[in-house]
């Protein structure tokens, strides 16, 4: 098949025009040519109806006239699995580069995702995201950060990764959708990106987004790879720091554990399963105590408080039950989504 340009890359904003002008400026100043990749941008019903994100894209094109970008405002409250879909529906090139809004792109991203996908070998590919903080982070940020053996690190509550400046194949857990490509011929296959991206009054319809492919890309064995060269910044804001973030981001991982248990067996967790789970976290909950800093001790209670509620919502509506069972989500209606009444507003 023949498409019209090498390289699309896919941008979904929410509410962040201070810095999705930063993370275009970056990719309209990348080492190719113009002519060899689009940009498609998304606006996922920002509050101002995307009139920033508009004004934003107009100087873009007004500094960078050959630059081919478009700009498509959403309205449907479908997450980023809705505009990440939508965004590769309407592009047109040989391999999908995710970009994130909050992120700059090094100069040399585009050309090393083109060389890594020169051997057709590779299927999917990942780079760094290496953190670009506000202020000096907190001496606390070691006890969140995960080494590897092969030198390279993550900080997963603060989506960055770095496996160091060798490229090498890699298990799909670190395959992160902030600096993420894939074959469209590839991509077609597959059942698309899970739920992710949701707030609000519809936050339990929140799953394992990007990692509900990234599973699926290895489960059928096409190959993963981290291109070194693929390398971006990722913004660390001052309120990651805060309780309030950490709270907000560890309930949300108990809902993705409790979406990812339903869609993997169509159903909820019996009360056993339910007193299992929340007992293999104990270990972890005493240690919490003891080692992680005041702000981080209590992190296990807030991912078991969020697998709870969501169980317990899910128990309670069968349309909930049976999004959170669905093997493909490219095609979902998202307009049907229905919302709950959220306990915790102050939290997103």
């Amino acid at each position: 098949m023949t498409y019209k340009y090498k390289i699309s890359v896919i941008l979904s904003t929410h509410n962040r025009s201070e810095l999705l002008l930063k993370c275009l400026e970056s990719l309209a100043n990348q080492s190719i040519d113009n002519s060899l990749y689009e940009i498609v941008l998304v606006d996922n019903y920002s509050n101002d109806n995307g009139n920033s994100t508009k004004k934003i894209y107009q100087k873009i094109l007004d500094r960078y006239p050959l630059l081919n970008i478009k700009l498509i405002l959403e309205k449907v409250i479908g997450g980023m699995t809705l505009s990440r879909h939508v965004a590769i529906n309407n592009s047109n090139g040989e391999i999908i580069v995710c970009a994130d809004d909050d992120y700059i792109a090094e100069t040399g991203l585009l050309e090393s995702a083109l060389d890594c996908f020169s051997d057709k070998s590779i299927h999917a590919a990942c780079g760094s995201l290496r953190p670009l903080y506000k202020s000096p982070p907190p001496k606390w940020i070691n006890s969140l950060t995960t080494l590897m053996p092969d030198g390279g690190y993550y900080i997963t509550d603060f989506t960055v990764i770095d496996h160091g400046d060798k490229s090498k194949d890699i298990e799909w857990q670190y395959m992160f959708w902030s600096n993420w490509a894939v074959r469209r011929e590839i991509y077609e296959k597959l059942n698309g990106f899970g739920p992710d991206g949701f707030s609000g009054e519809f936050v339990f319809y929140n799953g394992t987004g990007e990692h509900f492919m990234n599973e699926e890309i290895a489960r059928r064995g096409y190959r993963m790879v981290y291109c070194s060269g693929m390398s971006a910044f990722h913004h660390v804001s001052d309120y990651r720091y805060t309780k309030k973030y950490f709270q907000a981001r560890y309930f949300h991982y108990g809902i993705v554990r409790s979406f990812e248990k339903i869609n993997s067996k169509k159903n909820v967790d019996s009360a056993k399963e339910v007193f299992s789970f929340l007992l293999s976290f104990t270990y972890q909950m005493i240690r919490d105590l003891f080692k992680m800093p005041f702000i981080l001790k209590f992190r296990m209670i807030w991912l078991m408080l969020g697998y709870l509620e969501h169980q317990q919502k899910v128990k309670k509506n069968e349309f909930l039950l049976n999004f959170c069972k669905l093997d493909n989500y490219k095609d979902f209606n998202f307009s049907k989504l229905i919302p709950f009444k959220n306990k915790r507003p102050n939290l997103w």
